[in-house]
């Protein structure tokens, strides 16, 4: 198991917060949005306990459920659906973020976890051509998004990947 992880240095992400949500472009992407928005109720982030994975179980494939592990800003891999897992020939599911090599890919999510945890809002990733290896150009559009626990902290991050070809 690896230590906590408060050391690492933030790295440049192209994923901004989500301001406007009109700035989501694919309906997979906005459903799963207006989804954790529902959840919210008239608080500004909703709990862990009320997402159902059922509830958009046609999304999963797409979907990453991370935990936010205390102390520190560690990161466990919950879910990693399966259209991901095959995008990236590896299923982490299980596994720390930090216990990945320090490639732009894996510190980059490791980035957009710790910001959104922290800063306690939803990002965004406008639509843009990503090439994953031994695979064409692809369209990737991300929307990431807290979830509490009862103590009213981040408990838990989930992301829609959504590609299109």
């Amino acid at each position: 198991m690896s230590a906590p992880r408060d050391d690492i240095e933030p790295v440049p992400i192209e994923s901004l917060p989500l301001k406007d949500p009109s700035v989501l472009v694919d309906p997979a992407v906005q459903e799963f949005y207006a989804y954790w928005q529902g959840l919210c109720g008239d608080d500004p982030i909703p709990s862990a306990d009320s997402f159902e994975l059922v509830d958009v179980a046609h999304l999963a494939p797409e979907m990453i459920m991370v935990d936010h592990e205390k102390p520190g800003l560690n990161f466990r891999f919950r879910l990693v659906g399966a259209d991901i897992v095959d995008r990236l020939s590896i299923d982490p599911t299980g596994d720390l973020i930090a216990d990945f090599p320090d490639t732009e890919f894996w510190a980059t999510a490791r980035e957009l976890c710790r910001r959104v945890v922290l800063e306690r809002q939803p990002y965004c990733r406008a639509p843009q051509s990503t090439s994953y290896p031994d695979r064409s150009f692809i369209i990737v559009e991300v929307i990431t998004l807290p979830l509490l626990n009862e103590f009213g902290d981040v408990s838990r991050v989930i992301s829609l990947i959504h590609f299109t070809n």
